[in-house]
């Protein structure tokens, strides 16, 4: 691991291209390598996940120089970053570790302490970090507390140490949420391909204990990469192993884990690996009555809010709230916002979380007491050579209370928006502003995606007085403090939660894939749990009556909110080096979403500190973005423009937490040669995927490569990837390599079957054809010489790999070099490739792409 670098995001080390340990070689070009003999192309696991910021200033009150959260005490691990972003397990490759992570609140101590009794202390503010904690191999579990007074913060990390061996990824299993006595079929899959030292056979799942010991003397199966969606498998020896997992079910509501286990095979030791612990979340159903009960509460605590002076005698209106719901037979506790605010929070008898956004007209959530404090601004001066970049051009604008905003004193998500459209270079593909009801749940669980996150929402901090064992039991970090709160458009309605595991189907129809989801209605999500014949089977998943049942989605008489912990629960990945800004009233009180954003990936959140106006919110935050898009500030020089005081509500201020020196100009090609892992930077129509392998063919720079297919595994669709960006205008040659795999080769050179390969760079100025290579293009029509050879015919080998028709052949990698200066310094541009399927869709064709240049 690279010990110095302490602001990588963890992802792969996309430096190191000097590896020649690859024993596997095809006499492929390997481009770059000649020297380095002790890189493994992992992830830099010494990384600690945060920000890199400079401003070092003291705290001098609420927000203080930094801007940060300091209204509660709040702790959070951030590294080693965990790949699978809501969970508090992770795999290193060293066996010593040094944890890091974000506190806020002024503690008076941080402390460290593992279950074998090692301990010590911990430093720094907002970012801390430990000394090196020494490992066990297996799991090892440490605990960090920050004590402020009697106030006792704490959060657990388990961590898995494998000595000379380490999984390319955390195992990902899907659906990996279930309800009481219920069985479900998931499908497990994990990456292993940056250590060969290990045996291909001894690849299983079990389950374990949430500290990794197992649950039974035996196996849920066997793990394979043989291409077969029988096991559920998709591709022939990409490296990744999967199985299908039959009738899980869980007969309590508490988890479930399970982890992957090889056997490592080396000169020295043999010894059996284990991944992290993979979480299944289990929880006993919300009944429908249940649920309507609760809103019906609520709703009439807003009638007593009210008849008890509303707005005019907001808190005595919201004292009356309180007393009403605190005498109702389904509610447990219930109590105002955080600091004495008007929202109104509520604990029901079935475990579940309501809240009431008392809002006072033109104010985005708020109360009128907002709490009386002086912030001091400071600009740190950043050093431009080490800046940020984000890594993706795609941009998300929510605005859930358009309707509302627009009408009064304005909605900045317009505006933002407008500035993202109208960015020439960077060029970028900005979605939104999604309004009013549109910004929903389902919207929301793919912020991971995005580079730019807007959102101008109601917003509060509420859950001060909730009882310690429920937070705990929702998996909160502050157990002491309260939970910030944005409210979505997306109205809470009951009679949408499921009432039972349903099943649904991928239907194959001459290679259209027709989705049955007349049994997935409301919003509930089919995922493939397997494969039947023609048919790709799943199951219904009701992630929104999951996040209800576990605090990351809060019930109202009105919409439906969310917490913090909703930010990483639904990543797939980790966000992409992401700025993010809530536009929204407390978004950066507590600082739980600034944590959790964070830990996710994102490297700056921007925010409010306490209750704000809707004419401050628009105001501050259509400076913040202007600065950046228009004047091309850094987000440090960007909040020190926008940052301000609400004159309204004296103390509440713009707030931005994280890295000072992002930049979200850079217009250059992101993620040119996959070395992320994944698609990072790029969109995806159909199968587009980062592999690190497809049998022995490798790629040709780095550890990673794109593939592109006509539909491959559980994707049946034809595949592409592409990516806006800018060409400088002292490049004139882009450059990339491709290989060819198909089906059609031979016996189908000369039919109408012609799958193909196309590869286009594009602007309003014109087109570059870069690579357009059909089936008749690559191959002759006897097993002679041909005589002539079409005009791309580079020879066919025999393929090592094999699809679901069985023998493919294959083309060594080939060089595309074309003279782009026609489109160079002529603004956006898009590089697309993409596979067509030309007949039928029962042959696959495959293409793989590396190593894009441009010179």
């Amino acid at each position: 691991p690279d010990t110095t670098d302490t602001t990588d995001t963890g992802e792969p080390d996309t430096t190191d291209t000097t590896d020649t340990t690859d024993t596997t070689d095809t006499g492929e070009p390997d481009t770059t390598d000649t020297t380095d003999t002790t890189d493994t192309g992992a992830p830099d696991t010494t990384d600690t996940g945060a920000p890199d910021t400079t401003d070092t200033g003291e705290d001098t009150g609420e927000g203080g120089e930094k801007g940060i959260p300091n209204a509660e005490l709040l702790l959070k691990i951030i590294g080693p970053p965990m790949q699978d972003t809501g969970k508090s397990h992770v795999a290193v490759q060293g066996g010593i570790t040094p944890i890091t992570g974000v506190v806020f609140g002024s503690p008076d101590t941080i402390t460290w302490e593992t279950a074998k009794g090692e301990s010590g202390e911990a430093s720094g503010e907002p970012f801390f970090q430990t000394t090196g904690i020494p490992l066990e191999p297996g799991t090892n579990i440490v605990t960090v507390t920050a004590t402020k007074g009697d106030i006792v913060e704490t959060d657990t990390i388990t961590i898995t140490y494998n000595p000379g061996f380490l999984f390319d990824a955390d195992p990902t299993i899907s659906p990996d949420m279930m309800f009481v006595n219920e069985p479900t079929n998931a499908v497990i899959v994990v990456p292993m391909t940056l250590y060969s030292n290990f045996d291909q056979n001894s690849v299983e799942v079990w389950q374990v204990d949430a500290e990794g010991a197992k649950v039974g003397s035996s196996s849920l199966g066997k793990m394979q990469d043989n291409g077969n969606l029988g096991n559920c498998d998709e591709i022939d020896q990409d490296g990744v192993f999967s199985a299908c997992l039959k009738n899980l079910k869980c007969s309590a509501a508490e988890d479930i884990f399970v982890s992957v286990s090889t056997k490592i095979e080396s000169d020295t030791a043999e010894y059996t690996a284990w991944s992290a612990p993979v979480r299944i979340e289990c929880a006993k159903r919300i009944t429908k009555a249940s649920c309507e009960d609760a809103q019906s509460a609520l709703s009439t605590a807003r009638s007593t809010w009210t008849d008890a002076g509303g707005e005019d005698e907001p808190i005595k209106a919201r004292d009356a709230a309180i007393e009403w719901l605190k005498g109702q037979p389904n509610v447990t506790d219930a109590g105002p916002s955080a600091g004495d605010g008007n929202g109104v929070w509520v604990h029901f008898e079935d475990g579940f979380l309501g809240a009431l956004n008392l809002n006072p007209a033109g104010w985005r959530g708020g109360a009128l007491t907002a709490a009386q404090a002086v912030q001091s601004i400071a600009q740190s001066q950043e050093n431009p050579f080490n800046t940020k970049t984000i890594r993706s051009k795609k941009a998300l604008v929510l605005a859930p209370f358009s309707g509302e905003f627009s009408g009064g004193a304005g909605d900045e998500a317009g505006d933002i928006a407008a500035l993202l459209d109208d960015s020439g270079c960077p060029s970028f593909n900005v979605n939104g502003p999604i309004t009013n009801s549109d910004a929903n749940l389902i919207t929301m669980r793919t912020q991971y995606l995005y580079g730019v996150i807007a959102m101008t929402a109601h917003g509060d901090a509420y859950f001060t007085g909730v009882d310690k064992a429920a937070k705990a039991g929702f998996g909160w970090e502050n157990q002491n403090g309260s939970q910030e709160v944005l409210w979505t458009g997306q109205a809470a309605n009951c009679s949408h939660l499921t009432t039972s595991n349903k099943s649904c189907s991928y239907t194959l129809v001459e290679g259209e894939e027709v989705v049955d989801n007349s049994d997935c209605p409301n919003g509930t999500e089919c995922v493939i749990t397997g494969a039947q014949g023609s048919s790709l089977v799943g199951s219904c998943v009701d992630k929104t009556q999951m996040d209800l049942r576990r605090g990351r989605v809060i019930l109202s008489d009105e919409n439906w909110g969310v917490t913090a912990p909703f930010v990483s629960r639904h990543a797939k990945r980790r966000y992409p080096n992401s700025l993010v800004y809530l536009g929204a009233c407390r978004t950066l009180y507590a600082g739980s979403f600034g944590a959790e954003y964070i830990a996710a990936g994102a490297k700056a959140v921007a925010g409010f500190g306490d209750y704000v106006t809707s004419a401050f919110a628009n105001s501050q935050g259509k400076i913040f973005f202007e600065k950046m898009l228009l004047e091309e500030e850094f987000t440090g020089g960007a909040w020190f423009e926008a940052s301000a005081e609400d004159p309204d509500n004296k103390g509440s201020w713009f707030r931005m937490f994280g890295a000072k020196n992002l930049n979200i100009m850079d217009a250059n090609l992101i993620n040119p040669s996959f070395e992320t892992s994944d698609l990072t930077g790029w969109n995806r129509d159909g199968d587009g995927r980062v592999i690190s392998k497809l049998g022995i063919s490798i790629p040709v720079h780095g550890k990673f490569m794109g593939i592109i297919s006509t539909g491959l595994g559980f994707t049946v669709q034809t595949g592409e990837i592409f990516q806006n960006f800018c060409i400088p205008a002292d490049k004139n040659t882009a450059q990339f390599y491709w290989k060819f795999f198909s089906e059609e080769f031979k016996e189908w050179c000369g039919s109408q079957f012609q799958d193909t390969f196309e590869a286009k760079l594009s602007n309003d100025v014109g087109q570059i054809t870069m690579v357009n290579a059909k089936v008749d293009d690559l191959c002759h029509y006897n097993d002679g010489s041909c005589a002539p050879c079409p005009g791309q015919y580079k020879g066919l080998i025999a393929s090592d790999v094999s699809f679901d028709q069985g023998g493919v052949w294959n083309i060594q990698w080939q060089l595309a070099e074309n003279d782009i200066t026609a489109l160079a310094g002529q603004g956006p541009v898009e590089l697309k490739f993409f596979a067509t399927d030309a007949g039928d869709s029962i042959y696959d064709t495959v293409i793989l792409i590396d190593s894009i240049v441009f010179k």
